[in-house]
């Protein structure tokens, strides 16, 4: 098995994470 995830799909991982963050903001921001 490799160790680790390699680059890209760290920076895959990443990217998403930032969209769910953006999107979790947003869905919040238009609750209130």
């Amino acid at each position: 098995m490799i160790s680790g995830p390699p680059l890209h799909e760290q920076a895959v991982a990443q990217e998403a994470k930032k969209f769910v963050v953006a999107s979790v903001k947003q869905s919040s921001e238009e609750r209130n």
